[in-house]
């Protein structure tokens, strides 16, 4: 009995081994059979529909299958939707299209889970500020991350009056909960910074905004209604 055991413990190994090294061959061909020219454009419609933001892809897509199926952008820029400013308001060095483990054998891309932003510069003028605020109250956007970046603030001039290093953004609507969050972490003045502005559904003319900060430490807590 424990050798027909053993027998049975390791062929469910070697199976399962073998399911892996195929699923992965498969995910790594993908480059090949991919038509990634004809994605640039879907994609860039879905970004637009599905995130409320209007992208140029400026270079070509690379599939990357880990650590989860993604495209990879090394060169693009984003602006809101309403933006009117001649500024591309986040130049782009990385960006990462996440897609659903499905999409990845249809010919066409038709779903987006996530972007994520890394290593880009964001160049905001008074008027950009407004429209990231319309941005955030009235757009039902999917899920968007930034990471590694940099934040200039510019006068009418174009000139920078204040930068602010960036170390991670999280952009999302919380389903479950019913509520809209724009969380950063960030550095200004050489001041670590942990700002959290949150807009709950069942109350859509109130928002709530906290801002901590370490050395000195200081809470602020605003509730906004409007």
């Amino acid at each position: 009995m424990k050798k027909i055991k053993n027998y049975n413990s390791n062929f469910k190994i070697v199976l399962l081994l073998i399911v892996i090294i195929f699923s992965s061959i498969t995910l790594l061909s993908l480059p090949v059979l991919f038509d990634y020219k004809s994605a640039k454009k879907s994609i860039e419609k879905l970004i637009s529909s599905e995130f409320k933001l209007d992208i140029d892809i400026g270079s070509n897509l690379f599939y990357k299958p880990f650590p989860r199926p993604h495209f990879l952008v090394e060169k693009s820029t984003i602006n809101l939707k309403s933006n009117k400013s001649e500024l591309n308001l986040i130049k782009i060095k990385k960006l990462k299209i996440y897609i659903p483990i499905e999409e990845i054998y249809s010919k066409s891309i038709k779903n987006i889970s996530l972007i994520e932003i890394k290593d880009s510069n964001i160049e905001l003028k008074f008027d950009d500020i407004k429209n990231i605020r319309k941005h955030l109250i009235y757009s039902i956007n999917k899920p968007i991350k930034i990471t590694n970046s940099t934040v200039f603030i510019l006068d009418k001039n174009d000139d920078v009056i204040l930068i602010s290093p960036i170390k991670k953004i999280n952009y999302r609507i919380d389903e479950e909960n019913k509520y809209k969050k724009f969380h950063i972490l960030g550095n200004l003045f050489n001041i670590d910074f942990n700002s959290e502005w949150k807009r709950y559904y069942n109350k859509p003319k109130e928002t709530i905004h906290t801002i901590k900060v370490k050395n000195p430490n200081i809470k602020i807590k605003n509730k906004f209604i409007f």
